[in-house]
Formats: C-alpha cells, sequence, structure tokens
C-alpha cells in the first residue's frame, strides 16, 4: 500500500511539473486555473496559427476558461425557423456565470437540431461525474445587459473534462489533425 502511494504521488508531482512548464511556454492560453483537465497539448493547439497574446476584449486569441459543471448550461437555440436544404436549426450555447460576469460561448452558425442535440447529449456526457468543465472560445466581446452586468460573449471553438473533449470543427481537440492540416504552433518568446 504504501509503495502504490509513493507512486501515486510521484506520477501526480510529475504532471503537476509537466502542466507548469506548459504553462509558461503557453502562458496566455488558459484564464485562470485548469483544475487538472488540460495539458500541453491543449494549451499549444489554442496558439495555432495566431500569435500568444494576454486576454483582451479587443483580442482574436483563443482562451481555455475553466467553471464548475454545475455552472455551464448548453441549449439549442431556435427559433423554430427551418433552413429550406437543413430543416429546423440549433445554435449551440454554453452559458455560465463566474463571479461577476457571464460568459456565452456561441456557436459560429446554427446546426441541424438533430446535430445540436447530439451535440448536447456529448455534452451531458461529458460533464455527468465532472466537477469541472474547460470551454475555449476565441474573439471575446463585453456586453452589457439591461440591469448592468457584465456579459462576455465568445465564439465557441470546444470543450473538456477529464472525460474527454469535443470541438465545433472535426478534429479541433486533436494537436496532431491540426498540424496535419497545417497549423503553425506559436510560443511565447
Amino acid at each position: 500500500m504504501q509503495k502504490v502511494t509513493i507512486y501515486v504521488v510521484g506520477v501526480l508531482l510529475i504532471a503537476i511539473h509537466a502542466l507548469g512548464a506548459a504553462k509558461m511556454k503557453y502562458p496566455y492560453s488558459l484564464i485562470g486555473k485548469d483544475f487538472g483537465i488540460l495539458n500541453e497539448t491543449d494549451l499549444a493547439a489554442n496558439t495555432c496559427d495566431t500569435e500568444p497574446r494576454p486576454f483582451s476584449l479587443e483580442s482574436d486569441s483563443q482562451y481555455w476558461h475553466c467553471f464548475e459543471s454545475k455552472a455551464v448550461t448548453f441549449s439549442c437555440d431556435s427559433n423554430g425557423a427551418a433552413d429550406v436544404n437543413e430543416g429546423k436549426m440549433g445554435l449551440i450555447v454554453l452559458s455560465t456565470k463566474d463571479k461577476n460576469e457571464h460568459h456565452e460561448y456561441i456557436a459560429r452558425r446554427p446546426w441541424k437540431i438533430e446535430d445540436c442535440r447530439d451535440f448536447e447529449r456529448a455534452f451531458s456526457d461529458a460533464i455527468s461525474g465532472s466537477q469541472h468543465i474547460c470551454i475555449s472560445g476565441s474573439s471575446p466581446r463585453k456586453r452589457t445587459t439591461p440591469n448592468d452586468a457584465k456579459s462576455i460573449t465568445w465564439i465557441f471553438e470546444k470543450f473538456k473534462t477529464l472525460r474527454g473533449c469535443h470541438s465545433y470543427f472535426n478534429g479541433e481537440c486533436d494537436l496532431n489533425h491540426l498540424i496535419k492540416r497545417g497549423c503553425k504552433i506559436s510560443q511565447t518568446p
């Protein structure tokens, strides 16, 4: 039992050191804590084809931001309108409140409602039993709500829990896939 405990502690220390080194290599990819969910390839992927920049509301960079799973909701926002070719459509929206800020991660375009519901099921499976979720978004913009609460709207890229990663675009959770398609990783000097 003692050997197992020593082994587990050793593995945890190595993992903490490795992620610490990755955060130094990619310091602008993550806002706040990652709760042990992200790894170096996740941080590197957010620098794909872009110059890493510190977080700002004028940036077009991608950032990971992690939240308590129970504070994040998923919806397939639909007004019931149908596309002539694809039928009823739904817009992926992940919403959460962090301290005094409301965050909305919104897909680039609506999906067929069936595909949106499938993605919603993948989201539900991923957060089931997970304490935290990390969401990657780009192009953050501030919006003021009627009660003057601070709201930040993001373009949704992907989400990850300890149970897996799911992305808006196919393969965006896989750094090797990104590199094969021509991604250039940028490190902070």
